[in-house]
């Protein structure tokens, strides 16, 4: 159906006030799946936000959703040491239909570090902070994974989730020491110990990322084993898989070193962590088929221009994030033509976006690209395929 979009008045936007811009976030999770009941599978977390105040302000609103915030745990306390005095943190109030809550103190102040602790479930649908099962050996294993794109950054941890609100990150993973942990960055230590309940974790401390808005950051924990190539003597590729499909990552490996030499000259940009369903990602030669390795080269492909075009260039908010998944689209289809058959490419190209989207945008159901949004709802159906394909095919015809 149509996505039509919700006019409110001021004081019920959507949107987040725009006094405070978050700096830099200290995140610490620890996953807790080793329950025999699954439904009981949570995380724990605590977060520092480093903020500033384009306007003095005696109140602080971040968006959560899912989450058990802890009360006595939230702490401010400004850059600064005022001879006035610190201001004091009084109580904060949910708003549970815009997935807002708001952080009230007794006096204003301009530069903030805020600091909490919190809680929420690990869920089996692919948003936020979630597990998934497979079998290995006949024996049922968990593994935790994220999907924070568009809005589900705001159920793994209080945040300013807007794809404009940009900030640093650094990530602590409190992980069994039978596992291992991912995430964007490479992992500066994993010195720390912490036993709880009988079962020892190691904490993994991730190197600090760029500036980037959160729906880029993402981690998993599991058992996952790994695959290396050394690109220029200097970049460290990787692929992780299961430990029977380590193998059939290799293809996907090595297509990824020829695309990064590629990319690399073509946007200057350093690659960070990638996530792939496993279908998109392995291939054997042996059981799979040419489109299966055409379908493994365009992920690949598309995320890596993503890691360019997202991070750097990002829309003020998500009525025009269309053109960020168009162009990157579009890149990567280039960067793929080169890589692999020219004409099959655009043969897929035409048949597999062009003519399903030219199908789609002739009914009752098409919508505008640009629209205007403004719940989490509007938001979340803005996904699909006039999104992922029009985009691409609008900018297809224009070049």
């Amino acid at each position: 159906p149509t996505l039509k979009a919700l006019k409110l008045p001021r004081s019920a936007s959507y949107r987040l006030p725009d006094s405070m811009i978050p700096l830099y976030y200290q995140v610490t999770l620890q996953p807790r799946m080793y329950n025999t009941d699954p439904d009981k599978f949570v995380f724990k977390g605590s977060v520092k936000i480093h903020m500033r105040c384009h306007s003095p302000t005696n109140n602080i609103t971040l968006h959560a959703s899912g989450l058990i915030l802890k009360r006595t745990s939230v702490k401010f306390f400004p850059e600064e040491r005022s001879f006035l005095g610190d201001p004091k943190y009084t109580h904060f109030v949910k708003d549970k239909e815009r997935q807002f809550v708001t952080f009230w103190l007794d006096k204003t102040t301009e530069h903030y570090w805020l600091q909490m602790d919190f809680k929420g479930p690990l869920r089996t649908e692919p948003v936020g902070l979630y597990y998934s099962e497979y079998m290995d050996n006949n024996v049922t294993k968990y593994m935790v994974n994220t999907q924070l794109q568009p809005i589900y950054a705001r159920k793994v941890f209080p945040c300013f989730d807007e794809p404009a609100t940009k900030a640093q990150f650094q990530i602590n993973i409190l992980r069994p020491a039978n596992r291992i942990s991912l995430s964007n960055m490479p992992i500066d230590n994993s010195d720390e110990h912490i036993e709880n309940n009988g079962i020892v974790f190691q904490k993994d401390v991730y190197a600090r990322t760029p500036t980037m808005s959160t729906y880029l950051l993402a981690f998993a924990v599991c058992d996952f084993h790994s695959q290396t190539r050394i690109f220029n003597d200097s970049i460290t590729l990787k692929t992780w898989a299961q430990p029977r499909f380590a193998n059939d990552t290799l293809t996907a490996l090595h297509f990824a070193e020829d695309l990064l030499g590629d990319f690399k000259d073509f946007f200057a940009v350093k690659i960070s962590f990638i996530k792939a369903r496993k279908h998109h990602l392995l291939y054997n030669s042996a059981v799979n088929t040419k489109s299966t390795y055409d379908r493994m080269a365009s992920t690949i492909s598309r995320q890596f221009a993503h890691q360019w075009f997202a991070a750097r260039v990002a829309p003020t908010w998500w009525t025009d994030d269309w053109v960020n998944e168009a162009v990157a689209s579009f890149l990567a289809r280039i960067r793929i033509t080169k890589l692999v058959s020219p004409c099959k490419t655009d043969e897929i190209f035409v048949a597999e976006t062009l003519h399903p989207v030219m199908e789609l945008d002739s009914t009752d159901d098409t919508r505008p690209l640009s629209m205007q949004v403004q719940t989490p709802a509007e938001i979340t159906n803005l996904f699909d395929d006039i999104y992922f394909k029009k985009g691409v095919s609008i900018v297809r015809m224009a070049n």
